[in-house]
C-alpha cells in the first residue's frame, strides 16, 4: 500500500497536474492558432478548431499512456521535493540500527536502548506513510471533478425527464417549415418538435435522437421567423453540434482548476452558435430580420431560464452583442470546404501530437530510468546502487527489476534489493522474499526478514516463527522483529511464549516490544511476567507497554 500510495502521488499526480496545467494550456493555445488563421473562413472552420481542442483534451491523456518513451522531456522539478538524499549502504560488519525508511529498530545484536518515545513513534510510522500533501491535491481535484460531474449528468438526466414529459408540437406550420428546413440541409435523422412549458427560447439537444424544443410563443410566430429559428437549431443538428458542448462540459469538469479549458470551451459554443447563424444567413434570411430574431429571442429569455439543461439555445448571452454585429456586418462569406477542414485538422493533429511528445518531468524520472538502466550494469555496487535509488523512489513500475536482483549473485545486491522490494512493492514483493530466506549469506538472510516484517503479510509468519528459535543471534532477533510487526493471532501466542520461556534477554526485550499495542490473556500475563524478569531493559519495556493500556 505504501508503493502504491507513493506511485499515486508522485507519478500520478505530477502526470495530472503536467496535463491539467501544461499540455492542458498547451492544447489551447494550438486551437487558438488554429482559429486565428481561419478568420475571415467563416465560424464553422474556428468551431472545428475548438471542437478538435475539447475532443483532444478527452482523448489525448489516455492516449499518451501508449507513447512509453517521450524524446522531449524537460526536468524542471528538483529530486529534492521529491525524496530525501539516499543513505549509505550498510556493510556487513555494521548492526542494524535504521530501517530502510530511517527509523530506529530494535535488531542490533547489542543491548537495546530504552528510547520507549523513539520506538512508539517508530512503531506510528510503520502503520503508514502520512497522507502527502499531493495526496490532498488529488483529492481536491477528485472532489471538485466528481462534484462537476455529478452535476451534469444530474442536468442530463433531468433534461430527458423533461423532454419524454413534454407534448409533442401540435401546429402544423412548424412541422411543415422543419420538414422543409431538414431537406434542404440534408438532414436523415428524424428531429422531434416538443413544446417546453418551462422554454424562454428556443433550444436544441441531444446526439442519435435529436430534440428542438420551442416555446409557447413560438404558436403565435410569422413562418419567416419560425423558419429562421428552426434553421439555426436544425443546423446544429447537421452540424453534431451537441457533441462538442457535451465534450466542452466534460472538460471543464476534469480541467475545472484551468480557467484557460474553461475559456475555450466558451468559445467553442461562441463559434457554434455563430456557425448556425451563417448558415441561416447563406438559406436566405435577411440580416437585419435575422439580427430582430435573436434580440427578441434575447429578450424574452433575459427574466428566466430554460430549466433543466444542458442545451444549445440562440438566445445564449455568450458574446450576444458579437454575433448581433457579425449578423449585420455578413457579406456571404464561402463555406468552408472539405479539404480545408481535413488539413486544418491534420494541423491541429500534429501540434496535439507535439504537445503529447514532450512532457514535463521531474529529477524523480530520470533517477528512475538511470537506475532501471543500471539494473543490467556489470559492477555490483552499480547493481545495488540501482536497487537502492527504486526503493527510495517507491515506484511499484519497477517491482519486476528489484525481484530480479532478489537473484542476483552478490550478497550485497541481494540485500539492498530486499529492503528496497518492500518499498517497491510492499505485500506484493512477500512470495519473492520468502524464498530467499534460506539464503546461503547471513546478512541477506537478516534483511529479508527485516523486510518481511514491513510488508505485514501474515503469510510470512510461519516461516519467520521457525527463524526465532535460530541460534544465530542476529537472524533470531530479527525474526522475533518481524513477527512482532505482523501481530496476527499465532504472532502474539508465539511472542508471549518468548517472554516467558526465552533464556535470551535480548530475544525477550523484543518479545515484549511486539506484543505493545495487544491485547488478551496471552500478552497480559506474559508483561506481568516480564516485570519481574532478571534484565532491566526487560522489566522497563514490559512496564512501559502495560503502562501504555491504561
Amino acid at each position: 500500500m505504501s508503493a502504491l500510495l507513493a506511485w499515486m502521488t508522485g507519478g500520478v499526480v505530477l502526470e495530472l497536474g503536467v496535463w491539467i496545467f501544461v499540455r492542458g494550456t498547451a492544447l489551447v493555445l494550438v486551437a487558438w492558432a488554429l482559429a486565428r488563421m481561419a478568420t475571415g473562413r467563416g465560424a464553422s472552420l474556428r468551431h472545428v478548431a475548438w471542437g478538435g481542442l475539447l475532443a483532444g483534451l478527452l482523448i489525448l491523456p489516455a492516449a499518451s499512456a501508449l507513447v512509453p518513451d517521450r524524446k522531449f522531456v524537460a526536468g524542471v522539478i528538483p529530486a529534492e521535493l521529491w525524496e530525501a538524499p539516499a543513505a549509505p549502504l550498510r556493510t556487513a560488519a555494521e548492526p542494524v540500527l535504521m530501517d530502510a525508511r530511517g527509523l530506529r529498530s530494535p535488531l542490533a545484536p547489542a543491548p537495546f536502548q530504552a528510547e520507549s518515545e523513539a520506538t512508539s513513534v517508530a512503531g506510528e510510522r510503520a502503520e503508514g506513510p502520512a497522507l502527502p500533501w499531493v495526496a490532498l491535491l488529488l483529492l481536491a481535484w477528485g472532489i471538485g471533478a466528481g462534484i462537476l460531474l455529478a452535476r451534469l449528468i444530474g442536468r442530463l438526466v433531468a433534461l430527458r425527464i423533461t423532454g419524454r414529459r413534454s407534448p409533442p408540437w401540435r401546429h402544423d406550420a412548424a412541422h411543415q417549415v422543419a420538414s422543409e428546413v431538414a431537406k434542404e440541409l440534408g438532414i436523415r435523422r428524424a428531429v422531434s418538435l416538443v413544446a417546453v412549458e418551462a422554454a424562454p427560447a428556443p433550444a436544441c439537444w441531444g446526439i442519435l435522437r435529436p430534440t428542438v424544443g420551442l416555446p409557447k410563443a413560438a404558436a403565435s410566430w410569422d413562418r419567416d421567423r419560425l423558419r429562421a429559428v428552426l434553421l439555426h437549431e436544425l443546423a446544429h443538428v447537421r452540424r453534431w453540434d451537441y457533441v462538442t458542448y457535451l465534450a466542452g462540459e466534460i472538460a471543464c469538469a476534469l480541467y475545472w482548476p484551468n480557467p484557460a479549458v474553461l475559456w475555450a470551451a466558451r468559445r467553442a459554443r461562441a463559434e457554434a452558435e455563430t456557425a448556425c447563424d451563417e448558415i441561416v444567413l447563406r438559406h436566405g434570411t435577411r440580416r437585419r430580420a435575422y439580427a430582430e430574431v435573436l434580440l427578441e429571442a434575447a429578450r424574452e429569455a433575459l427574466p428566466r431560464r430554460l430549466r433543466p439543461g444542458p442545451v444549445m439555445t440562440m438566445a445564449s448571452g455568450s458574446a450576444l452583442r458579437d454575433r448581433v454585429r457579425g449578423v449585420l456586418r455578413f457579406r456571404g462569406l464561402e463555406q468552408a470546404s472539405r479539404a480545408l477542414l481535413v488539413r486544418t485538422g491534420v494541423v491541429g493533429l500534429a501540434g496535439a501530437l507535439a504537445v503529447v511528445a514532450f512532457g514535463l518531468g521531474s529529477d524523480r524520472d530520470a533517477r528512475r530510468a538511470h537506475a532501471l538502466v543500471g539494473v543490467s550494469a556489470p559492477e555490483a555496487e552499480v547493481r545495488a546502487g540501482s536497487a537502492r535509488t527504486l526503493g527510495e523512489l517507491a515506484d511499484v513500475r519497477a517491482l519486476s527489476a528489484v525481484v530480479r536482483l532478489l537473484g542476483d549473485e552478490s550478497a550485497e545486491v541481494r540485500a539492498t534489493a530486499a529492503t528496497a522490494a518492500v518499498d517497491v512493492g510492499s505485500r506484493m514483493a512477500t512470495v519473492p522474499l520468502m524464498r530467499l530466506l534460506d539464503d546461503e549469506d547471513a546478512r541477506v538472510r537478516e534483511a529479508v526478514i527485516l523486510a518481511l516484517g514491513r510488508t505485514r503479510d501474515r503469510r510470512a509468519f510461519y516461516e519467520l516463527e521457525e527463524l526465532t528459535g535460530s541460534t544465530d543471534a542476529r537472524i533470531r532477533l530479527a525474526a522475533t522483529w518481524a513477527i512482532g510487526e505482523i501481530k496476527c493471532v499465532p504472532a502474539i501466542k508465539r511472542l508471549s511464549d518468548l517472554v516467558v520461556r526465552s533464556a535470551d534477554p535480548d530475544t525477550r526485550l523484543v518479545a515484549v516490544r511486539g506484543l505493545r499495542g495487544t491485547s488478551g490473556y496471552l500478552p497480559d500475563r506474559a508483561l506481568r511476567e516480564a516485570r519481574n524478569d532478571p534484565d532491566d531493559r526487560v522489566r522497563a519495556a514490559a512496564a512501559e507497554s502495560l503502562s501504555l493500556r491504561s
